[in-house]
């Protein structure tokens, strides 16, 4: 029977791991390049969705002014 060593064993899962991460990687770039993310400033959604929770938690207050920290 062929008996490979713990070194070449080792050698060889590392090549795997890398070149399926190297696939994962040139799917997420052709994957972001087919859906590119929104444009900035398009933020009715969010603001709606954080008055709508502050209502939730809040009944008696309103949000008037929604600042994003850095």
């Amino acid at each position: 029977m062929f008996e490979t060593g713990l070194l070449a064993v080792s050698a060889i899962a590392f090549l795997v791991v890398f070149a399926v991460l190297t696939v994962l990687a040139v799917t997420i770039r052709i994957v972001e390049g087919l859906f590119p993310a929104p444009a900035e400033g398009d933020d009715a959604p969010l603001v709606a969705a954080v008055a709508a929770a502050a209502a939730a938690a809040y009944p008696a207050h309103q949000v008037k002014r929604l600042v994003e920290e850095p």
